[in-house]
């Protein structure tokens, strides 16, 4: 194993001197690593004992580039924000300056939401920088010890309560293996009515991706090929660790996630996703998959409530839930 790393290593120069993309080389070695770990198959976690417990303080902010029609969406949204902790504090962020706009859009939130504030994002250079802009609020939270975790994510993703007590559980399990547990994006084709996966455009062999595995064998925690996922949800841990790191640099990810989108606005969602990457693996995003069916467990999945890509000609929603693992 230890001469076929070593080859490996030396085929990725060569590569790389030739400009060709070494990085499949570099994945393969790291999952030769991942095959050495012999401390991987034996995670603390039963998703049938999760703690319920919710919590304690969340600072909650949504991106709202303005769309009157897409306000029914952010809705949606926003009403299920109070069922995601004991207390929360909920700041909307818009590129939307216009009184009477930020009027409409207040009273229109005023029925999912009691307590909230809106952050109008002032000279933007470009649209895509709004995202951008909720880090300014994010800094200000941190600083506040009350704040127990932080929720971004943008104004059509769907979070639930199960969603937030299985990253809780999750994370607690995968704390000492310094990986972060991640969500999937998903959405429902109207004609065949079944779930897609938003972000991925392969396929993933099971056997094949780097993981890590439950006591009881029955769930997994995988490396994805794409670990795309436009919305993160950190305790203060890891809040700090991204603030106080160099993954806050826009640029940061750009040479190591060469199996991820780099536009402007995925180089925010990567976040902690490649800095301090565990030996062995792709990244820190471990998704829960069910073993025996090779099926991403429902808790993990966040609904993409625009429903765009699966209902039209895309490169993204072209894979099923169901079939996204062999």
């Amino acid at each position: 194993m230890n001469l076929i790393i070593y080859i490996l290593k030396k085929l990725r120069v060569i590569f790389k001197s030739l400009g060709k993309r070494e990085h499949k080389i570099n994945n393969y070695i790291k999952y030769l690593y991942w095959k050495k770990r012999n401390d991987l198959s034996n995670l603390e976690y039963d998703d049938t004992k999760n703690n319920q417990t919710l919590p304690e303080k969340l600072a909650i902010c949504v991106t709202f580039f303005y769309n009157e029609e897409k306000i029914n969406i952010l809705k949606k949204v926003c009403k299920e924000f109070t069922n995601l902790a004991n207390t929360i504090d909920v700041t909307i962020i818009t590129n939307e300056s216009t009184e009477e706009k930020i009027v409409k859009l207040k009273k229109n939130l005023e029925d999912v939401l009691k307590n909230f504030n809106i952050h109008s994002a002032k000279d933007l250079q470009h649209p895509k920088f709004l995202p951008w802009s909720h880090l300014v609020i994010m800094r200000k939270k941190i600083i506040d010890d009350s704040f127990t975790h932080f929720l971004y994510l943008e104004d059509d993703i769907k979070v639930t309560k199960e969603n937030i007590i299985y990253w809780t559980n999750a994370r607690n399990a995968l704390r000492k293996y310094n990986l972060i547990p991640s969500f999937v994006r998903i959405e429902t084709n109207f004609q065949d009515k079944e779930i897609y996966v938003v972000d991925s455009t392969k396929k993933n062999n099971f056997k094949k991706q780097p993981k890590i595995i439950a006591k009881k064998k029955d769930i997994a925690f995988v490396n994805m090929i794409f670990p795309h996922q436009p919305i993160y949800f950190y305790d203060r841990e890891l809040m700090n660790e991204y603030f106080n790191g160099p993954a806050k640099d826009p640029d940061f990810a750009i040479l190591t996630a060469k199996d991820h989108y780099q536009g402007i606005v995925e180089r925010l969602d990567l976040m902690l996703t490649y800095h301090n990457v565990p030996k062995g693996f792709l990244h820190r995003a471990a998704t829960p998959v069910d073993i025996k069916n090779k099926i991403i467990k429902n808790y993990c999945l966040v609904e993409h409530l625009s429903n765009k890509y699966a209902n039209q000609e895309s490169q993204f929603s072209v894979i099923k839930v169901k079939e996204l693992f062999f």
